[in-house]
Formats: C-alpha cells, structure tokens, sequence
C-alpha cells in the first residue's frame, strides 16, 4: 500500500539576484500551483501572489522542454485581463526576455528556473531549466543533435551573443530545483539504456553523478557544467539553497513539490521580478 505524503505548510524564498527579485513557493496538502491554460480562474492563485506594481507576468509554456528561449513579440494574452496583472503566453517555449518591470513565471516541480542577466543589467533573461530542457535528449541518446541548439543554455547564451555579450559579461543564477535523489536506475527495464548513456555523460561534469548505481544526478552541477563549457565564468553562476528532492520540514514533511514523493501533478511557482 502506498504511503501517505503529507506536506509541509507552504514554504518560500525570496532571493535577490542582481537585477531580479526571484519568488519560490512551495506547497502544502492545501496549496499547489497547478495551471490549466483555458482555465483563467486557475491563474488567480498565481496573481495573488504577483508583487504589487508588476503588470505583466510572461509564462511560455514549457511541456516541450524544447531548449526554447522566445522573442516576446511572439507571445500573445493567455486570457482577455480581467484583473491587476496580464499573464502572457501561448508559445511554447522554456523561457524568454523579461522587460525592467515585468516578471517570468514558471510552474514546475523539481526542475530548476534559471536566470541570467547582461554585467550592465540592461538584458535579463529566465527559463525553465529541467533535464531535457538543458541536455537534449537524442543527443544523450545517438551523440547527434536535432535542435537548433542544444539546450535552454546555449539558447540563452546565443541569444546574449545576439545582443552583442559575450558569455564572460553573463551572470547565471539557479532556484528551485532538484539536487538529490533525482534517480536514473541503469537497470531500469524501460530506460536503462537511456539511463546509462546519461550518465556516462554527466560524469564529465565534476559532481554531477551523486552515486553511479542508482544515477542519482545533481542538476544544479549539470547546468553549472555545460554552462561553463559553453563559456559562463564559474564565478557568475550562483546556486540558492533549495532541493525539491529532499529539503523536509523539522517534522521530516516535504516542503516542495517534486516527483520523488507521492502527491502527483502538484508543482511549485518561481516567479522572477526584472526590477532593473
């Protein structure tokens, strides 16, 4: 018989990062941020809790994981507004632009929201960040690509590239995500071969593979890894202090949403405030 999971009382983080306030809430048996994109009634949780002042929330939608980072003029209303903030969407994509003033939002549970921003401040970008989103699967899978680029990162970074930074003027933050007991078993029946191959390649990353008989992977050490390979200073990449696989309360209670436990469907909320 499957075993109760009871939550913790909803936690939170509030972390400044250079330009960008960055909002992380959690969950409790009373609280999820679940969203049903034809269903504007399940935005308001998510507008209640949307800093005053901040008129437009842009949040593609990243089921895909497909590596996207969108121009925002491809972005159109997710609904007619109706209250004090516009929620911008239908593009499906990992992340995208944030305006000085406006805030990315992403609903997920344990993978990773990044945020990265220009020396000068004048471009901040954030996306979602879960392991398909930054490795591409066939890749890991054949050693040959079939996107444009290879991941969320190299996407950030060639659009930087576009505005005219290089990846040494890139700062890079990671919030939210899973660290520990984010489990590949390499004897899975299903995945064991993919398994395997994902493995074998985070371990060229230094701590990224936890432990090689269960393939418990460090997502915030593989994001760093390609980040670096791909031209991010190792000194402009800042961790926060969460992990949505094991971080409980002083009762053992989970804090976070994730998929190591059982309370299924259930996401976390990160929102990122460019306040310039």
């Amino acid at each position: 018989m499957a075993q109760e999971v009871v939550l913790s009382r909803a936690a939170n983080r509030m972390i400044g990062f250079g330009p960008t306030t960055v909002y992380f809430h959690g969950v409790s048996d009373e609280t999820s941020w679940n969203i049903n994109r034809k269903n504007p009634e399940t935005f308001d949780p998510i507008e209640g809790v949307v800093p005053y002042g901040i008129r437009r929330v842009w949040m593609p939608i990243p089921s895909q994981a497909n590596g996207v980072i969108t121009k925002l003029w491809q972005m159109r209303p997710q609904f007619e507004a109706t209250g004090r903030v516009e929620f911008m969407g239908k593009v499906n994509a990992d992340g995208c632009p944030i305006p000085t003033g406006e805030a990315f939002a992403v609903c997920s549970a344990d993978c990773a929201t990044v945020v990265a921003y220009s020396k000068d401040h004048l471009v901040t970008l954030a996306a979602h960040a879960g392991r398909d989103s930054v490795l591409e699967r066939s890749f890991i899978k054949t050693g040959n690509a079939c996107r444009q680029n290879l991941g969320v990162l190299h996407s950030i970074v060639a659009a930087m590239w576009a505005l005219g930074y290089d990846p040494r003027e890139v700062f890079l933050g990671v919030f939210g995500g899973i660290r520990t007991n984010f489990l590949h078993p390499p004897d899975h029946a299903e995945y064991g071969g993919f398994n395997r191959r994902l493995i074998s390649f985070c371990k060229r990353i230094d701590g990224a593979v936890l432990d090689d008989q269960t393939g418990d992977i460090d997502m915030y050490a593989v994001i760093a890894g390609v980040a670096v390979r791909i031209g991010i200073l190792e000194k402009h990449i800042f961790f926060d202090d969460v992990d949505t696989g094991s971080d409980v309360d002083e009762h053992g209670n989970p804090l976070w949403a994730s998929h190591r436990h059982g309370k299924p469907g259930m996401r976390n909320l990160c929102i990122v405030h460019n306040h310039g």
